[in-house]
């Protein structure tokens, strides 16, 4: 049981690879011949409620259309995101594997005007680390492809969460 949990803790969970055809499509379809940012997040996962936070309070780039995928209900986060900016858009822990073939929350993608994804991974160096690198990300992706960041969060596939906890224990 400690090892899972201490397991929990460290491990970086696997980002879906940039060259999967279906979440590219899926992102550039969000806007279509502009970059578009992609945000998935749980209202369930403490990481992705940090980013949420984050995202709420700092100035968003210019020129980029942003777009937040939410897993569960919280009227007031969607209320506040809106009011930045954010269209937000809904998915459920299967449709995000199924549909966008996302295993694991908070993700950041960033798709290219010509479609192709630039940028899948986390958003900080370490687990519920302080510093949130969503805006250099964002920038380094508009110029080539800047190496991704581990994902530190929660798992939302049933496989992974399975993975992580074979026993059954923690969920």
């Amino acid at each position: 049981m400690s090892g899972i949990l201490l397991g929990r803790h460290l491990l970086a969970l696997p980002s879906p690879p940039p060259t999967d055809p279906v979440l590219a499509h899926e992102v550039s379809a969000l806007a279509p011949g502009k970059m578009a940012v992609l945000h998935v997040l749980s209202t369930e996962c403490r990481c992705s409620q940090r980013i949420a936070a984050h995202l709420t309070t700092t100035a968003r780039p210019a020129g980029v259309a942003e777009t937040v995928l939410l897993v569960g209900d919280d009227a007031a986060l969607e209320k506040r995101l809106a009011s930045r900016g954010f269209v937000v858009k809904h998915a459920t822990d299967e449709s995000l594997a199924k549909v966008w073939h996302v295993p694991a929350v908070p993700l950041l993608v960033v798709a290219a005007p010509d479609g192709s994804l630039p940028y899948v991974g986390g958003y900080t160096t370490t687990k519920q680390g302080y510093e949130i690198h969503d805006l250099e990300l964002i920038a380094a992706a508009a110029h080539g492809r800047p190496t991704p960041l581990p994902l530190y969060g929660c798992a939302v596939s049933e496989g992974l969460k399975r993975d992580l906890d074979p026993t059954g224990a923690l969920r």
